[in-house]
């Protein structure tokens, strides 16, 4: 709260004399007790910086320990004050303060940034307006007093009071009233030689002063001062307006010597000198100065002062017992007569010093010498100590002189300048001469360095060279023919190495790729340099102590003492804890006092080694009077603060926390296609004419699904707001905490502590949200097949040679078969038996010769007729148990066993036995062993809780419908393209537990083979047109597919990294096939030749397998980088 202290124009007297008493003056002089009292008063009133003045004050001037302790203890609590007082306040003092001192410039500066300031109010301008006003009207005050102050000030160093001295030329500047430029000069001047005397003796000439005091003090007489200086006007004197009134009569003309201004500032001076040793009653002094202002200087004063100089010499020669009248004129007489005597020797010398250093040759010793003769004789004049005859004619050899000097320096300068022109001239041939010669040294040097560099194919820096040799020689031609040359080689370079860095580029592209192809060993992989990116990007962190907060923290919270307190005052425990931790502690006992929390409030408390941040909460609770009276602790710059609730939520400030990861939203993707003909019909019914839709369409109306960004920017609001400090929000009826949305950002306004728990909440949201599945589902796929088949076929032919078979071969021979025995024939008994009687039988038949005598032969099918027998015909005895066994395999549906029944068998051994019998005999022998194995496994990763999918489908395009499309007397179809999905789908939605050791899971999986089509025709009939044109069919085809699918859709709950059997089939086929005939089958042996068997089995499983895995960020980086987040974890949330 700020104070209402308003200094006004005049209101200032009583604080002035304060702080003048505090320095050295009569006001509470010796009464320290009363100073600290009123120190007191003022730090009550809310002055806290002139309360400050005044106990440094008496900090420094107190003898007594008990004084001195007080007087520490009051600065300690203005410290605090002034820490909490706002900067415009703050300022308001300060000025109000400098503007009582004197400093009028220091009131100033604070006043206009005062003014100046945001946080000002228009209370707080009147009142800066009010310090400006007054520092003007002191200044104006003041101004009168400029001169008679720095009078005092120059009288002050004259006589060594150098620290009383440099008070005064500082309160002058520290004033800023108007000073004239001679003014101004002699104030530098002396300050510049006060300077250089501290920097001589090694000390800081050092007064306590008040500015306003120094000045007020110079006051002229009548204005309260018992001992005033003599009215002196310090501005300068115009020129001759002294000397011209003198007395003596003397004087030249009236031309405004300098010479004549020095002397009346001299003379000034000594008067000033004079009042000043009158006043501090050194009376010998004082008669001295006087004496000389009445006689040597009186020329260069007015009457008044004369006058008022006599007496005050009468006023010291009274004081030292002497007689009024001034008896020692006789003594003044012979002293002027010394100096006169002194003068004219002085004089001569310089003359003769000026002619002997004319003689040399030295021209400006000579001048020097000569200006300084003319100078004291000047002075002596000017003293009074030589008539205007003598000062005229030694004017006039001096000027006498001078023309001399002049006349030498001229014939000299002449001289010297012949001299120096034909040095000059000889200087520039010879340094022409060795530029040539260096220039033409460099040209070679270059020159053979750049034989070097091209032997070591350094072309680039060879060009270099070559246009140093040609800046030196244009036209040299070896520079000038190697550029060319070198400029080409430099090209020719450039050529090649771009070709080069092509070819390399080619070559780690092709790296690249290659390095693309390797699979990964682990489901997350991080870079190589992931911890230098770490370490370069640094963690996510809006809000981090400094260092020495951070050790201060980590003190408190690490280390752990014991609690043992019987009724021990507050302050005593406090300071045990900041002990044992090691830590600075500041308590604002001030702030405290106000909650009702003394230093002697008792606390006990008994606890086992527990952190000390907990037996600091534990204490501080105790020691609040009631709920609302609460104090707290916080760290500030590496200081442990105990102070009431209310003033540590004073120090607030801005923190930016970009929450926009927390607020994209991954939506659900649970659109995965369906494998099955009811997806591919609908499609079809769906895509009218022209086709089915495609899988991958997007869902539009999935996308409006969950919160909008402003929503979840509004509840995490909340969930900040209601967890950190919920009384203390603006939004909550506090004081303490603002916040404001920009761009996915919280721009939060808070304490310390707060801001450690916002990121603390913050970053637990963000490790909620780091969490991601990885699913992995199997189709695993084993079948196992076995066939086994061993086939025996016996067929006899009795009778084979009757005359049936003999008339059959008479046949065929006649037709040109069998020209030769048995040549030619292939007909066998066997092709004679059945109810066949006629047949045909192919064979060759001999054609003739050709031109070179080879025989030729064509095949023909010959027919033939089977005539009855005589007797008895061929008997056959047939059987067909192996082709029974073949027609049953076809027939059952195994699929394995259709396809090896389709082809030879394994083993097949055949043969005919023709004699009076006939004997054909097969053996077939086949077994067959099959293991197939087939894995799709489709792998997915999401995030916790969201749902997702992945499909790897060959579409194929099939024409599922036709439309027919009706003209006149004509039709056509349009056809409807469906698409069939082959392939595997996986859609998952899951959640990890509580605890991550488990998953929750639903799944829907489904993998199908490949579609096979059959044609089905479809037909439309065109109408005729009448008369004779008749009406036409028109047919097409549309396929109808076929696949095998198989989908699971399931809920369950798997441990991390396990595996869990969600469905599956198992399939066994076995088919035992025997056939016979019947009796024989039975015997034993015989039935080996009568019998057929076959043996079958197919067994085929599908297994379903599902293995989440959790992967949890921090967890995978440590994994990979161990002790990487340690490095970069802030420990305080």
């Amino acid at each position: 709260m700020r104070g209402k202290t308003v200094v006004g124009v005049r209101g200032f007297s009583l604080l002035t004399a304060l702080i003048a008493g505090s320095i050295g003056g009569s006001v509470f002089a010796g009464a320290l007790d009363d100073r600290l009292s009123a120190a007191e008063r003022l730090l009550e009133e809310g002055k806290a910086v002139h309360a400050r003045a005044e106990l440094l004050a008496v900090r420094k001037s107190a003898s007594d320990e008990a004084t001195r302790s007080r007087a520490i203890e009051l600065l300690a609590a203005t410290d605090r004050r002034l820490r909490l007082m706002e900067e415009v306040e703050l300022s308001l003092q300060k000025a109000d303060l400098a503007l009582a001192q004197g400093d009028l410039r220091l009131a100033e500066t604070h006043a206009h940034a005062a003014r100046r300031s945001d946080k000002a109010t228009d209370a707080d301008r009147q009142r800066a307006d009010a310090v400006l006003a007054g520092a003007q009207a002191v200044r104006a005050e003041l101004a009168p007093l400029a001169g008679s102050t720095l009078a005092q000030a120059e009288q002050d160093f004259l006589n060594e009071r150098y620290a009383e001295a440099k008070a005064g030329l500082s309160s002058l500047v520290r004033s800023g009233v108007p000073l004239t430029q001679e003014q101004m000069a002699s104030v530098n001047r002396h300050q510049d030689r006060i300077y250089e005397l501290e920097r001589q003796r090694g000390s800081v000439f050092e007064a306590e002063y008040v500015p306003l005091s120094v000045m007020r003090g110079a006051a002229p007489v009548g204005q309260g001062q018992s001992t005033a200086p003599i009215a002196v006007q310090a501005p300068a004197i115009p020129a001759g307006a002294g000397w011209q009134q003198s007395e003596g009569g003397g004087g030249g003309g009236g031309g405004a010597d300098p010479l004549q201004e020095a002397a009346a500032i001299d003379a000034q001076r000594v008067l000033n000198e004079a009042e000043a040793a009158f006043g501090a009653e050194r009376w010998n002094e004082a008669v001295e100065k006087y004496t000389l202002v009445t006689t040597t200087f009186a020329r260069y004063l007015t009457s008044d002062q004369v006058n008022t100089a006599r007496e005050r010499a009468a006023e010291a020669r009274a004081m030292l017992g002497a007689p009024a009248g001034g008896g020692s004129l006789e003594g003044e007489i012979n002293r002027r007569q010394v100096m006169r005597e002194e003068a004219q020797a002085v004089l001569n010398n310089l003359i003769t010093q000026s002619r002997d250093a004319l003689a040399r040759g030295d021209v400006q010793t000579s001048r020097n010498r000569a200006a300084e003769a003319r100078l004291k004789w000047n002075e002596a004049y000017t003293n009074g100590l030589f008539s205007e005859e003598q000062y005229r004619q030694k004017v006039a050899e001096i000027d006498q002189l001078l023309r001399e000097i002049d006349s030498t320096s001229e014939t000299l300068t002449r001289a010297e300048i012949e001299r120096r022109e034909k040095e000059l001239s000889a200087e520039e041939a010879r340094t022409r001469a060795q530029q040539q010669s260096e220039r033409q040294a460099r040209i070679n040097e270059n020159l053979l360095r750049l034989r070097q560099l091209q032997a070591e194919q350094k072309y680039e820096e060879a060009l270099q060279v070559v246009d140093q040799v040609l800046f030196l020689d244009p036209l040299n031609p070896a520079a000038l023919l190697l550029k060319d040359v070198l400029r080409d080689v430099v090209l020719y370079r450039d050529f090649d190495r771009a070709r080069r860095d092509r070819g390399l580029s080619y070559a780690r592209e092709t790296v690249d790729l290659e390095q693309s192809l390797i699979i990964p060993e682990s489901l997350m992989a991080y870079p190589p340099d992931w911890p230098e990116m770490s370490f370069r990007r640094g963690e996510i962190q809006s809000y981090t102590e400094s260092d020495a907060d951070r050790r201060v923290l980590a003190a408190l919270e690490t280390r752990r003492i014991p609690a043992s307190f019987t009724d021990n005052s507050l302050q005593d425990v406090l300071a045990f804890v900041a002990t044992v931790t090691n830590i600075n502690l500041d308590v604002d006992w001030e702030s405290l006092q106000q909650l009702g929390i003394e230093r002697d409030k008792l606390i006990s408390l008994e606890l086992a080694e527990v952190p000390a941040r907990v037996v600091l909460d534990r204490v501080l609770e105790k020691a609040q009077p009631d709920a609302f009276s609460k104090a707290g602790w916080a760290v500030n710059d590496g200081v442990l603060v105990v102070a009431a609730d209310e003033a540590l939520r004073r120090n607030t400030f801005i923190v930016i926390y970009d929450i926009r990861d927390l607020l994209f939203q991954i939506p659900n993707f649970d659109d995965a296609p369906r494998l099955d003909l009811d997806q591919v019909l609908n499609q079809g019914q769906q895509g009218g004419g022209g086709g089915g839709g495609s899988i991958f369409e997007d869902n539009e109306d999935a996308e409006g699904e969950g919160p909008t960004e402003e929503e979840l920017t509004d509840q995490i609001l909340e969930i900040v707001q209601t967890n950190v400090d919920f009384e203390g929000w603006r939004d909550n009826g506090g004081s303490t905490g603002v916040v404001q949305v920009l761009n996915g950002n919280l721009i939060i306004t808070n304490t310390a502590r707060n801001h450690r728990q916002i990121q603390g909440l913050l970053n637990q949201l963000r490790e909620i949200r780091a969490v991601q599945i990885n699913v992995e589902s199997r189709f695993l796929s084993v079948s196992q097949d076995f066939f086994e088949q061993i086939g025996f076929d016996l067929d006899i032919y009795f009778n084979a040679q009757n005359e049936q078979f003999d008339a059959v071969q008479r046949q065929l021979q006649a037709f040109g078969q069998g020209s030769l025995a048995n040549e030619g024939t292939s007909v066998l008994p066997s092709d004679i038996v059945g109810g066949v009687r006629n047949a045909n039988n192919r064979g060759y038949i001999f054609d003739g010769l050709d031109a070179n005598g080879a025989p030729q032969f064509r095949f023909d099918e010959q027919p033939f007729s089977v005539p009855a027998p005589s007797t008895l015909s061929v008997v056959p005895a047939q059987q067909n148990s192996l082709g029974i066994v073949d027609t049953l395999l076809q027939g059952s549906g195994t699929a394995f066993a259709q396809a090896i029944t389709a082809v030879n068998p394994a083993l097949a051994v055949a043969g005919t036995f023709l004699d009076d019998v006939q004997v054909d005999f097969l053996i077939e022998a086949t077994q067959s062993d099959q293991r197939n194995v087939s894995l799709s496994a489709p792998r997915l990763t999401f995030s916790n809780g969201r749902s997702a999918n992945i499909a790897v489908v060959n579409q194929i395009g099939f024409v599922s419908d036709l439309q027919p499309v009706v003209g006149t007397s004509s039709v056509a179809f349009d056809p409807t393209i469906g698409r069939i999905n082959s392939g595997f789908s996986l859609a998952v939605r899951g959640v990890a537990s509580a605890d991550r050791r488990y998953v929750t899971l639903t799944v829907q999986a489904g993998v199908s083979g490949t579609p096979t089509f059959t044609s089905q025709q479809i037909s439309a009939i065109a109408g005729g047109t009448g008369g004779t044109q008749g009406g036409a069919t028109i047919s097409s085809n549309i396929q109808v597919p076929q696949i095998d699918v198989t989908q699971v859709n399931t809920g369950v709950t798997v441990p991390d990294r396990g595996t869990l059997l969600i469905g599956g089939q198992r399939l066994t086929t076995e088919l035992e096939l025997e056939t016979g005939v019947p009796v024989l089958s039975k015997l034993p042996v015989i039935n080996r030749f009568f019998t057929n068997r076959a043996e079958v089995r197919e067994e085929s499983t599908l297994m379903i397998l599902i293995k989440p895995t959790i992967l949890i960020q921090n967890e995978e980086e440590e994994k990979n980088f161990p002790g990487l987040q340690d490095q970069l974890r802030n420990p305080f949330r």
